[in-house]
């Protein structure tokens, strides 16, 4: 029974050494944990403070930098964010991204100052030379200002002294002109009296002038109608050469003769020559001298030859004088049916004529005959329904002819007289031919009627 309490003893000594065991464990290992959040309780402390003194540090120098920059330490960072974008927008619009910031504005500007500080000591030294330029150049102006006066001072003295001498050359153009003027109102009287007396002598000659007319159409009364005044031929043939087809004439220059006119061939012993029969037609081709000219035969008769002494007429060349005419009906002038009005009309001016007046195709009547008409050519009178316009311009100018007494000739017998042959032409034989082509004419055939007197009014 003894042993019993040893051994509880021994497990209570055995619970109690385990508990101890465990106690010292436990206080060992709190320890150690309270060791270690100590530690890092004070490291945290440690950073914290490393913290504080860095946002302490980083709030100071924004403090800095936003006084560097021209704000308040205290100023919000919103503000000096709104702030420098309008500076930027301002001032740093001509900078990139990376370059906008108020040390590269600053630097930039401090360089254009520079740059404007520079130009502007070259400019005030520039300013200053063209000062002594200006200051040289405002001398010599007063120089020349000087030199100006004196030339008009003696302007001055030579214009006195030619007003002095104008006043005396007008006194006596003065003189002179009233001395004029007297002789002018005695020239004038003397004029009005001659006028005076020619205006009578004028009265008495025109009423002389009134008598001899009135006895001039009394004479002309008296002269019997068939009787007709006599053309006289323009020259004569001196020379012939019937092998080569050529002639000379007794016309030059001193005839105004030129090239291509044309003359009809009359005998040598022709007396009227607007009423003679042509023998054959000449073209002048060369002026030889102031009485020659050489002349191509243009048509002639073998059993009729041309001679010398034979006489050249044309109703339309009259040197010196221009012989009017008109033209009426179908002026066909190589007897192909159809009008050559334009052609004739060159043909009369090319040899010194003038047409006074014509009847187009269509009728209508261009001009109109006077007393300066020397005759009205008529062809052929348009027979075709179609052309009535034209018979009525046809009758206007013969009516025309007989008013002004204007003697009439058939076209045929026009251009024989003034020399004109037309040109050969190709009929057309088959089914293309025209009766027209073949019709028979006669260039002396027609109506003619000498010049008639004027009428008395």
């Amino acid at each position: 029974m003894a042993a019993r309490p040893d051994q509880n003893l021994q497990i209570g000594l055995i619970i109690s050494a385990i508990l101890i065991v465990a106690l010292t464990v436990a206080t060992w290992l709190g320890w150690s944990s309270y060791s270690a959040e100590a530690k890092k309780s004070t490291q945290l402390a440690a950073e914290k403070q490393q913290e504080q003194d860095a946002v302490r540090r980083v709030t100071e120098e924004n403090g800095f930098f936003r006084e560097f920059v021209g704000y308040p330490a205290e100023e919000s960072l919103d503000a000096v964010q709104a702030q420098y974008k309008k500076d930027m927008e301002s001032f740093g619009e001509n900078f990139g991204d990376a370059n906008r910031n108020y040390r590269k504005l600053m630097v930039d500007y401090a360089t254009e100052a520079s740059r404007l500080s520079k130009e502007a000591s070259e400019a005030k030294g520039r300013e200053t030379l063209l000062q002594a330029e200006l200051r040289k150049k405002e001398q010599e102006k007063e120089d020349q200002i000087d030199q100006y006066k004196k030339q008009l001072a003696a302007a001055e003295q030579d214009a006195a002294k030619e007003r002095n001498a104008f006043k005396s050359a007008r006194a006596q153009f003065e003189t002179q002109q009233a001395q004029l003027e007297k002789k002018l109102d005695a020239q004038r009287n003397q004029n009005e009296q001659q006028v005076a007396q020619l205006q009578t002598t004028i009265g008495e000659r025109k009423e002389r002038v009134d008598k001899l007319e009135v006895e001039l159409r009394r004479t002309l009364d008296k002269v019997p109608p068939d009787v007709v005044t006599l053309d006289v031929a323009d020259g004569r043939i001196t020379y012939v050469n019937q092998r080569e087809g050529k002639v000379w004439l007794n016309l030059g220059e001193r005839d105004s003769i030129r090239p291509q006119l044309t003359f009809s061939v009359l005998a040598q012993d022709s007396g009227d020559a607007g009423a003679a029969e042509v023998k054959g037609t000449l073209e002048v081709v060369r002026v030889l001298g102031e009485n020659m000219a050489e002349a191509r035969i243009t048509d002639d008769d073998p059993h009729d030859p041309i001679l010398p002494g034979d006489q050249i007429y044309s109703q339309v060349w009259d040197p010196g004088v221009v012989q009017h005419f008109a033209l009426a009906g179908v002026i066909d002038l190589n007897g192909d049916g159809r009008n050559d009005l334009e052609l004739a009309k060159n043909l009369i001016r090319q040899n010194g004529g003038a047409v006074d007046a014509y009847v187009e195709e269509d009728g209508k009547v261009v001009g109109a005959i006077s007393v300066n008409t020397t005759q009205l050519v008529l062809g052929d009178q348009p027979d075709d329904p179609k052309l009535s316009d034209a018979r009525t311009g046809w009758q206007e100018l013969s009516k025309q002819a007989d008013q002004f007494g204007v003697s009439t000739v058939q076209l045929g017998r026009f251009l024989r007289q003034m020399g004109y042959t037309p040109e050969d032409r190709t009929l057309t034989l088959g089914p293309g031919s025209r009766a027209s082509d073949f019709r028979a004419t006669d260039p002396l055939k027609g109506k003619f009627r000498p010049r008639s007197p004027y009428a008395t009014p």
